[in-house]
């Protein structure tokens, strides 16, 4: 039996995945699909945090020049703190609660690791309701 956060049995619903199947990565596939997140240790919700040493993922200039003499320089080097990504996602929940209350089966998963999935609309509600 597979429970919730609240102990709900949560086995036999749909949309949820076999462990096999589950996206823990920093990052969503790039495939066209809309991603959602959460922590992957305690199921919290994750927030995107942006990058502060960066503008939209480029950090400096580099032209080739030992001395640089652009007239209008443009960021070109990926930063090496988000790599590239703007920022990065973080568990929303304080790091003593996340450590303390993991999903079952997740107790070896860091604080910090994120999960990927996408929410399917459900048929059992009739047409229009995602309309």
């Amino acid at each position: 039996m597979r429970v919730d956060k609240t102990g709900r049995d949560v086995t036999d619903l749909p949309g949820l995945w076999d462990e096999s199947d589950l996206i823990i990565q920093d990052f969503h596939p790039h495939d066209g699909q809309e991603w959602y997140c959460q922590c992957a240790r305690c199921g919290s919700s994750a927030d995107f945090h942006r990058c502060d040493q960066c503008e939209d993922g480029y950090s400096d200039h580099e032209c080739g020049e030992d001395c640089c003499c652009c007239a209008d320089p443009e960021l070109n080097v990926i930063c090496d703190i988000c790599q590239g990504h703007e920022g990065w996602y973080l568990c929303m929940s304080s790091p003593e609660w996340c450590k303390s209350n993991p999903l079952p089966g997740r107790e070896s998963i860091e604080r910090g690791s994120i999960q990927w999935f996408v929410v399917e609309p459900r048929e059992q509600f009739g047409e229009g309701v995602f309309d």
